[in-house]
């Protein structure tokens, strides 16, 4: 049986009034450079990319699920959501293959929401920083904060790690890259 068939896909209209019971988080699961660039105007999205855009092509996070259990845990009520949808059906599959036991897939995703007008938000040029790379929310760690500022051509490294100094220069020493 295709776990797919399993998850439970919702319209935006239904995942906006779960979002807004405070029942339900949302976990975007697109790229971080897609969800900077606008997402579903609702308190505390999470922002777990399923995927990376890689040279090679889309591939995917290895580390999704540990990052969404450190964010969340199985008895979380999520609903899921990425660009149209695809994404946070397979992202949702995992998760209920996982253990997550309450979890909901957006149908049609953010494209549909914005489409509906149902409000979105915009985190415009500020890509990376502690609070949107950092944050628990996002569930990374400054190693990879680190590596995304240096990604997103950020001159000072040090912004994006909340370890502070130490830690930036350790994961700048790591990655051969002087601070």
């Amino acid at each position: 049986m295709d776990s797919a068939a399993s998850v439970v896909t919702i319209n935006i209209h239904q995942a906006k009034h779960l979002i807004l019971s405070d029942r339900h988080r949302y976990l975007d699961v697109r790229t971080t450079d897609e969800f900077n660039a606008g997402h579903v105007n609702v308190d505390n999205p999470l922002n777990i990319p399923y995927m990376f855009q890689t040279p090679q092509g889309r591939v995917k996070n290895p580390q999704f699920l540990e990052q969404v259990s450190s964010a969340c845990t199985i008895d979380d009520h999520l609903v899921v959501g990425c660009q149209t949808g695809v994404r946070s059906l397979h992202a949702s599959a995992d998760l209920l293959k996982a253990g997550f036991k309450h979890v909901t897939n957006m149908g049609g995703g953010y494209v549909a929401w914005k489409e509906n007008g149902l409000g979105e938000k915009i985190v415009g040029d500020q890509i990376i920083g502690p609070q949107t790379v950092c944050c628990e929310a996002n569930a990374v760690t400054p190693a990879e904060a680190c590596m995304r500022s240096l990604q997103a051509g950020l001159g000072q490294v040090a912004a994006a790690c909340a370890g502070g100094a130490a830690e930036t220069a350790k994961h700048t020493t790591k990655m051969g890259i002087e601070s």
